[in-house]
This record gives structure tokens, C-alpha cells and sequence, in this order.
């Protein structure tokens, strides 16, 4: 064996090495490239709509909106509230959520993450009518009231809220401004329901209460 075979054969070695080096570093960087999930262009947003008991809310329109104030995509939520914008830019965007018979909803979102899910609470005016009940049978009646027009907002039935408005009035001894409430709930109720013959027993008690005051 030479002294020059030798040299070669330790060369040939080294430079077989620093190959296979270089090979595990652009592998390793393409890997690593493709898993990071915050380095994408676009991609699609999932998430999911649910109500005051942890259920998915069915047909929640769902609109993104840029910064430009410009709607970038509108989608409907599913039977389980979840729902997929396709093909969203990382960024950050504004978010509208809307369904009749739930309070409005509005969210900032910073879309970084392609593997992120977006969630969203929506709460029923029945819901917010049974934390104003809450509310008022721990005397917080101004909470009470904040929570029942929240409610009238949400697109309650006008006798429920008007008869709640009118108990928290009622609790506050406001007696006069709780029987103009059942008053323009009786306007509100059909003929012959339960709730219009509720409201009459209601408001003839209120004005017993008034004369005996």
C-alpha cells in the first residue's frame, strides 16, 4: 500500500462524509419547512359555533372580513357548528358571527397557525333571559336589566321580556313603570294564550299592590 492510496483512501472518506452531512442538513431543512405550521401563504380555516350549553349551533352565517374592511369569505357553520373557509391568507382579519334567535357576535382573529381552530360562543336570548333570572333573584337588578335588553336585541319575544322587565321593576317596588311593561306585553300576546291570562292576573295583582300602598 502506497503513501498516495492511503491519502486518497482517507479523502474519498472525508468527502463521503461531508456529502452525506450536507444531505441530512437540506433533508432535515426541507422537513422541517413542510411541518412548520406557521409558515404557509394560505390555508384553510377551520372552526366551530357553540351555544350557552356547549352545543354546536347550526347556520351561523360566518363572515371574515380583512383589514381593509373588505369581506374575504362567508361560510355557514354546519349541523355541529363546525364550518371551513378555504384558502385563507395568513393574517389577521375581523370576524362576524349572526344568527336569528342569538346575540351578534364580533372577533378579532390572527390567522398564524394553519393547524389552528377558531371557537366562538353564542349565547340564545332564552340563555341571556335565564341569567337575567339569575341576576335577579341575587338582586343584581341592574344586570337584570342589561341582560333583558340584550335579549330584546337577540330577538326575544316581546311577552318574556316584557313580563321579566316587569318583575325587575316589581322587585325594585317601580310599580307604575312595571305595569306600563305588562301593558305593552298584553299588546304583544295573542287572544286566548296562557302568557295574555298570566299578564291580566299580573297586572290586576300590581294594581292591588299600588292601592294598598
Amino acid at each position: 500500500v502506497t503513501l498516495c492510496s492511503v491519502i486518497w483512501g482517507c479523502s474519498m472518506k472525508w468527502y463521503g462524509f461531508i456529502l452525506i452531512t450536507i444531505l441530512i442538513f437540506f433533508l432535515a431543512g426541507c422537513i422541517t419547512a413542510e411541518d412548520d405550521p406557521t409558515s404557509f401563504v394560505s390555508a384553510p380555516l377551520r372552526g366551530m359555533v357553540y351555544d350557552e350549553k356547549g352545543q354546536g349551533v347550526f347556520g351561523v352565517s360566518i363572515r371574515l372580513i380583512d383589514n381593509e374592511e373588505k369581506e374575504f369569505v362567508a361560510v355557514e357553520s354546519d349541523i355541529h357548528g363546525r364550518f371551513t373557509m378555504p384558502d385563507v391568507k395568513r393574517g389577521t382579519y375581523h370576524v362576524e358571527l349572526e344568527k336569528a334567535g342569538f346575540e351578534k357576535i364580533q372577533k378579532d382573529l390572527a390567522f398564524v397557525n394553519r393547524t389552528q381552530i377558531f371557537y366562538a360562543r353564542m349565547i340564545s336570548w332564552r340563555g341571556l333571559l335565564d341569567v337575567a333570572v339569575m341576576e335577579m333573584e341575587n338582586g343584581q337588578y341592574e344586570q337584570a336589566h342589561q341582560l333583558i335588553n340584550r335579549a330584546e336585541s337577540a330577538g326575544g319575544r316581546p311577552q318574556l321580556v316584557g313580563m321579566l322587565r316587569a318583575t325587575v321593576h316589581f322587585l325594585q317596588r317601580d310599580y307604575g313603570n312595571a305595569e306600563k311593561e305588562l301593558l305593552i306585553a298584553e299588546e304583544n300576546s295573542h287572544p286566548g294564550s296562557i302568557e295574555l291570562s298570566v299578564l291580566k292576573r299580573f297586572i290586576e295583582g300590581l294594581k292591588l299592590r299600588r292601592e294598598a300602598e
